[in-house]
């Protein structure tokens, strides 16, 4: 079975328990241990920051940075669809006092357009706006991140405005892989900014907080307030270290799968990008007649729909047997004109398979014929440039 809860749901490799069990460890409450020291120090230098705080979990990250902009009373601006706002049990008003500004977004990313509704007059009779917290990836709009030049765009508009920054990056690892820019890049507006060790990179234990030299000795000091000091805490940094060090690379693999999957159970009749943001290795081993049109943007979104849909792949979240045997027909949404209407003479059992990914799988497709019993030309055919099986470390 596949657990698809989280990315939280991993368990250690044997080789990261064994820089575990080998680490070399101090008291961290006094700054002792080498390895909460090197962990700190690794993630700080990817962040292009001065300095890091190893912290036992993001909602303590999350809570340190709003802590360390803030006075109680004062008021941080979020997206609705933020971790912050949403699933860390208020924290921020029952440990700092601060109250969050939720701000509606279309897609979960905020934009300066969208900021200016936030700001607030003057007057005594209102919480003083001092912090911005984004969160990048947006794990409750669907993973979607921030490219650099949106982050240059309203990280100048909150210096504008005199805001402060903090930046909830649990899955800043991902973004960086999906956009293709650097962590330093990302991160670089930013007075604070965490990254979580326990999500996409599979340590058990552990986020690191970074920024400036006298921010992280504050946060020091919060987080032992917060009940974060831990004592012979490299054990389990070592796990985080040797995550960082060892599995980055293959996030893209993460993204490559999650990709698949999430074309198998849309029936690609709706998604939320088109194929020029899908990983290059599904991008190339896509039928060709799909990878261009019939899959077109729809003008008021960034929603991408096929027309027709593909029948394959609507077909393909429903074996064919289940539903010989519940009487029932594959759910795909009516064509656009009966001209256009395709079929599929193939059982859907083995579309799940591959779903047209190399070359071999063209059987998954067979005959596509028109309502009129035509074949549609083209409609099997495979990019010439999938040619072998599928890319490496990608199992179907």
């Amino acid at each position: 079975m596949i657990d698809l809860r989280s990315d939280t749901v991993t368990r250690p490799t044997a080789a990261m328990r064994q820089a575990m069990a080998a680490a070399t460890v101090g008291d961290d409450v006094y700054g002792e241990d080498p390895t909460v020291n090197e962990l700190e120090a690794t993630v700080a230098e990817l962040l292009d920051k001065a300095a890091g705080l190893f912290v036992p979990s993001g909602v303590m990250a999350n809570q340190i940075g709003l802590m360390l902009h803030t006075a109680p009373g004062d008021e941080v601006i979020v997206d609705r669809t933020s971790h912050i706002f949403n699933y860390e049990t208020g924290g921020p008003a029952a440990l700092g006092g601060v109250q969050l500004h939720p701000i509606d977004s279309p897609d979960g990313l905020l934009t300066a357009d969208l900021l200016e509704s936030a700001i607030r007059p003057g007057a005594d009779v209102f919480p003083r706006s001092r912090l911005l917290s984004l969160e990048n990836s947006a794990n409750k709009a669907g993973g979607r991140v921030y490219r650099p030049p949106q982050i240059e765009a309203v990280a100048a508009w909150a210096t504008a405005h005199g805001y402060a920054l903090h930046l909830d990056g649990a899955r800043l690892w991902n973004a960086a892989v999906a956009t293709g820019a650097s962590l330093a890049a990302l991160a670089a507006p930013f007075d604070t900014v965490w990254v979580a060790l326990s999500k996409g990179l599979g340590a058990p234990v552990g986020s690191v907080l970074a920024g400036s030299e006298a921010l992280m000795q504050q946060a020091r000091r919060l987080r032992k307030r917060l009940g974060g000091g831990m004592r012979q805490a490299g054990i389990i940094a070592a796990g985080g270290l040797h995550a960082v060090h060892h599995h980055r690379e293959r996030l893209q693999e993460d993204h490559l799968r999650a990709t698949r999957y999430t074309i198998i159970a849309s029936g690609c009749r709706k998604t939320t990008f088109g194929p020029s943001a899908w990983p290059k290795p599904l991008q190339r081993c896509l039928p060709s007649t799909w990878r261009s049109p019939p899959l077109k943007p729809i003008s008021s979104s960034s929603t991408w729909m096929a027309s027709p849909p593909p029948r394959c792949w609507t077909a393909c979240t429903t074996p064919a047997s289940s539903l010989r045997r519940s009487g029932r027909k594959p759910s795909v949404p009516p064509p656009t004109s009966t001209s256009t209407t395709r079929t599929l003479r193939r059982s859907s059992r083995r579309c799940s398979a591959a779903m047209g990914l190399h070359k071999n799988d063209t059987r998954c497709y067979s005959t596509v014929t028109s309502s009129e019993g035509s074949p549609v030309p083209d409609a099997t055919r495979v990019s010439p440039a999938c040619t072998g099986p599928t890319p490496s470390g990608v199992p179907v």
